[in-house]
């Protein structure tokens, strides 16, 4: 009995002893030996704000309750600790205590910057990769530089202060979407031929920050344009031997234009007997892969057809996977092609389709489906 009685004496001693230490593991653990943030790196949307929670470690991957300075912070952000997070009674005050298992801070993106900071504690430091992005709801607009009356003219569009144009970048007008010829090479200007008839600002897409280029944004154009609806024609467009040369632009380059659409060709290479065209030439001096795109003002049923010096068909080298109705407006293909003289053929599939409400056994009924306005055509060398 009396055992049993000192027994439980020193077992209750122990036990309060144990209850009066704060943490009982507090003697396993080891100095710092690192510390980390979540997330190592920060994305901010300019204008706004994002946390980021940062932690001391021994070499078990205990937590060591710390405190932090922040130093270093670059240009265009503001970092200060979230004195809201992890709030305890210090005295007769709920504020954060000075040491912590975890501290938190608040970022601000104030400009569009690709930045850091330091966060320094317990005898080490990190750096903080910070990027600010554009805000999707508040991008400022895009300029007209200079343009046209016609589709033809080239139309430059220069980028607003700290943003730059992604190689893909696009333009869409209430006409239809532009053809985009190329980008600076610093990316602040864009070059397009917009569509006939165009008469709004431009939507334009792929805008992004420099140090950014996977989080495009959207803006407009400052002004609207005015361009003429009615495509000249260029000549000698129905004859192999009149036929227009385009100039081939080097590799990563484009060429593009738009053109009337008489479409009065009789001769368009062997597998399209009986379908109108209108040929363009060109030259390969080395082999080469285009990416060709033929887009056209209506719904008829359209190709472009790659024939050879003699005007024979090149096998595979068309473009040529739509019909027409909701199909109709647009082809796109890419064409692998050895160095050598090719004619492009605009191809016209409209007297194998009646006009669209004839009444039937009417001559409008037989066709042909009427011809676009005009058509446009990129090639852009890979």
């Amino acid at each position: 009995m009396n055992r049993l009685t000192s027994g439980t004496v020193s077992l209750i001693a122990l036990l309060v002893v144990s209850g009066c230490n704060n943490d009982p593991t507090e003697n396993l653990r080891g100095p710092v030996t690192r510390i980390q943030a979540t997330p190592t790196t920060l994305n901010v949307t300019l204008g706004k704000v994002k946390t980021i929670q940062v932690q001391a470690l021994d070499a078990q991957g205990n937590l060591i309750p710390s405190a932090y300075e922040v130093s270093a912070v670059g240009p265009g952000i503001s970092v200060k600790r979230d004195s809201s997070f992890f709030e305890q009674f210090v005295g007769d005050s709920l504020t954060a205590p000075p040491t912590a298992p975890t501290w938190q801070f608040i970022v601000s993106g104030n400009d569009l910057v690709s930045t850091s900071f330091t966060l320094s504690g317990a005898g080490q430091t990190i750096t903080i990769p910070v990027l600010v992005a554009p805000d999707p709801a508040n991008v400022p607009i895009s300029t007209v530089t200079s343009t046209g009356p016609n589709a033809s003219d080239t139309t430059v569009i220069t980028a607003p202060a700290g943003y730059v144009f992604n190689p893909d970048a696009t333009v869409a007008f209430d006409a239809g979407a532009a053809i985009t010829l190329s980008v600076s090479d610093d990316g602040s200007q864009l070059f397009i031929l917009p569509p006939p008839g165009a008469t709004s600002k431009g939507i334009v897409t792929g805008l992004a920050a420099p140090y950014l280029p996977q989080a495009p944004v959207s803006d407009s154009t400052d002004v609207a344009l005015t361009i003429g609806a009615t495509v000249p024609a260029q000549a000698g467009t129905d004859q192999f031997a009149t036929a227009p040369t385009i100039p081939i632009a080097p590799s990563g380059g484009s060429t593009a234009f738009y053109d009337g659409a008489p479409l009065n060709a009789p001769v368009c290479g062997g597998i399209n007997t009986g379908a109108p065209c209108q040929l363009y030439k060109f030259v390969l001096s080395e082999d080469a892969v285009i990416d060709a795109s033929l887009g056209w003002s209506n719904v008829a049923d359209l190709g472009l057809y790659i024939l050879d010096a003699a005007g024979d068909d090149v096998p595979d080298a068309l473009c040529d996977d739509n019909g027409r109705g909701s199909e109709g407006g647009l082809e796109a293909c890419a064409l692998t092609l050895p160095a050598g003289t090719y004619f492009a053929a605009v191809v016209s599939f409209g007297p194998f389709y009646p006009i669209p409400g004839a009444a039937p056994g009417t001559d409008a009924a037989g066709g042909p489906d009427p011809n676009p306005d005009w058509i446009s055509l990129l090639l852009t060398t890979e």
